[in-house]
């Protein structure tokens, strides 16, 4: 009975083993998220590198360049949005970066920032809030 349940253990061992030469090894990838701050806008990761995202707080990205594109709608009801990007050059895997709105020297700017808290990417959004919306991406960093 011992030997019989032996040969069943390692029958079963072999065959996991086996499963796992098939598996697809998941690449390792770079976590953006959006942190919400007490702020007058709702910011909104709508797409990374032109392809849209269903979910608006955070993305999983490849190793390299990558364009982000934010959504940015008012707090109050009734007002309309913009919408901003950010980019960086070097994402690299299994590190979480961060997304937020906060205020530079009395200015409403949009952050890009990396893993160790490095500053990598920043939108003046003045011009968003001067026009009240619409198409903010050409903002000058």
């Amino acid at each position: 009975m011992k030997a019989i349940r032996n040969v069943l253990g390692l029958a079963g061992c072999l065959l996991l083993g086996a499963c796992s030469l098939f598996a697809r090894p998941v690449p390792e990838q770079a976590t953006i998220r959006v942190y919400p701050v007490p702020a007058a806008r709702i910011v909104t990761l709508t797409a990374v590198d032109g392809q849209a995202l269903a979910d608006g707080q955070q993305a999983f990205v490849s190793p390299g360049a990558h364009r982000l594109s934010l959504r940015l709608d008012p707090q109050a009801p009734g007002g309309t949005g913009c919408q901003v990007e950010l980019s960086h050059a070097r994402f690299e895997a299994n590190q979480v970066y961060g997304v937020f709105e906060g205020d530079w020297n009395g200015t409403a700017t949009l952050f890009l920032k990396g893993a160790r808290g490095e500053l990598l990417d920043t939108r003046n959004l003045s011009a968003c809030q001067a026009r009240n919306g619409g198409d903010a991406s050409a903002l000058a960093r």
